[in-house]
């Protein structure tokens, strides 16, 4: 491990967590949630694990964070697709993001979980904070509501969701489909969300 310093600064406080972000990112683009170590995030970036609880309380924290950070970068690509009311943009944009998908899909079910009320009302409204230029989009340009604009981009994660967890299956799962008469369970996780998204903006 790197000779450890304590981060003293506000500058050198932001860099060790952007860091241990970075470190996050890279360890979770290689492995399933589970097997993401804290041990091995700290001695990545250079510290210890106690010193990475200074910055996060636990796992799940780090992961939320970086949640927001790919939500916050998809937001203005997403405000330009609504406005077009283009599935295919959509979906191809949501495709891009491969970590944000899979953080979406572990949100309710892995991340979330931990949390306190305070924390998990804080999450909950910082994403709303985050998605209200889309909301504003819905109905300024497409006469929803704002209660209406909401449900339907909570309606949007939902089938981000379901797409990703029926077109991401186990190697073992995989491989049992592998034969010609189950073809039909072999789905593509671009097409099938294009074709649920425009569904979607059809049915509105």
């Amino acid at each position: 491990m790197r000779n450890y310093q304590r981060a003293r600064s506000h500058e050198e406080k932001n860099q060790r967590l952007n860091s241990i972000l970075s470190a996050a990112e890279s360890m979770f683009a290689k492995n399933v949630y589970e097997a993401c170590n804290l041990n091995v995030i700290a001695a990545d970036v250079g510290i210890t694990k106690t010193a990475l609880y200074r910055y996060f309380r636990c796992k799940e924290l780090i992961f939320l964070e970086i949640y927001k950070r790919q939500l916050t970068d998809i937001v203005p690509e997403l405000q330009v697709c609504l406005q077009k009311q283009d599935a295919a943009g959509l979906s191809a944009l949501l495709s891009s993001r491969p970590l944000f998908c899979r953080l979406s899909a572990i949100l309710t079910t892995v991340l979330e979980r931990p949390l306190t009320v305070a924390e998990a009302r804080s999450f909950k409204l910082t994403v709303l904070q985050l998605l209200e230029p889309c909301v504003v989009t819905l109905v300024s340009e497409h006469g929803y509501t704002p209660d209406a604009a909401v449900l339907w981009l909570m309606q949007l994660l939902v089938t981000l969701v379901g797409c990703w967890h029926i077109c991401h299956m186990s190697p073992m799962m995989n491989e049992a489909l592998a034969v010609p008469e189950l073809a039909c369970f072999r789905l593509d996780f671009d097409i099938l969300l294009q074709q649920h998204i425009a569904m979607m903006m059809q049915g509105r």
